[in-house]
């Protein structure tokens, strides 16, 4: 097995192991909450419930023990998340001279959004170009370079819908 497929079968695990203490701890939160409401409920209608409100108080206090607990087993799945990223792209992150993959897809997106936005600003500079030729030959009377300048106009415009 290739580092990278080791790395790959690292991160898939460690993706799955994430999602599963997620879901456990969203099941332990419900739990929690349901535990607090009939707490709630059991101390403003009942005196004679003081033993089920001990037994829930337990109950809740083991909850957040094991929220606790599977907390920290988050934590350490997402560092264990971190290194198989970092294996799995070791060699791309080093011949960039990256720390780590993060790093690249924050620059890689930042530089996408700035060369669209340089090629919509050029598109505009030759739209407003294009105007400015329209009204100047307009003042004149040649219909057929107007034509011409619209058209390229038309398809300049086009180009700046696409971007947009």
């Amino acid at each position: 097995m290739t580092e990278g497929e080791n790395g790959d079968n690292e991160l898939t695990r460690a993706v799955k192991e994430m999602s599963r203490t997620e879901t456990e701890i969203e099941i332990i939160k419900q739990k929690m909450q349901e535990n607090e409401r009939q707490i709630k409920s059991f101390k403003e209608n009942s005196a004679d419930s003081k033993s089920v409100i001990e037994t829930l108080e337990k109950s809740l206090s083991e909850q957040e023990k094991q929220l606790s607990s599977l907390k920290q087993v988050r934590d350490d799945l997402q560092s264990d998340l971190q290194d198989a990223e970092n294996s799995a792209f070791a060699g791309f992150m080093k011949k960039y001279g990256l720390k780590s993959i993060l790093e690249y897809e924050s620059s890689h997106s930042n530089e996408s959004v700035k060369l669209v936005n340089e090629k919509k600003n050029r598109l505009i500079q030759k739209i407003e170009k294009s105007i400015a030729e329209i009204e100047f030959l307009g003042n004149s009377d040649n219909s057929k370079t107007i034509s011409t300048v619209e058209n390229i106009l038309r398809q300049e415009e086009e180009k700046l819908q696409a971007l947009l």
